[in-house]
């Protein structure tokens, strides 16, 4: 049988909008733990990383770009460690809403 994945998360998020130019700029750190210790197959992850968002015509049409370094405990004996070895993700988003 499986073990569970059972664990605990959190993230913050942080952004500016500067109106005249309907351009944002977005900043998100967020991490899950594992709690259960063996009764639980989680990894403990985090990820760190920024963006920004070109609003062309408020929600309905928007272009998205971000940034993001992802890291768990599998990755070094150390945060920091895990940290450099971690993974970096890029993502380009265009949103079309009618």
């Amino acid at each position: 049988m499986a073990l569970a994945r059972d664990g605990v998360g959190w993230f913050g998020q942080f952004g500016y909008l500067i109106p005249p130019a309907d351009v944002e700029f977005v900043t998100r750190y967020s991490f899950v733990r594992n709690i259960f210790g063996d009764k639980s197959s989680m990894i403990d992850r985090d990820e760190l990383g920024g963006g920004v968002n070109w609003y062309i015509a408020e929600h309905n049409f928007k272009i998205a770009f971000d940034y993001f370094r992802v890291w768990d405990g599998l990755l070094g004996p150390t945060v920091r460690e895990a940290m450099a070895n971690g993974v970096d993700r890029f993502r380009l988003q265009i949103q079309l809403a009618f």
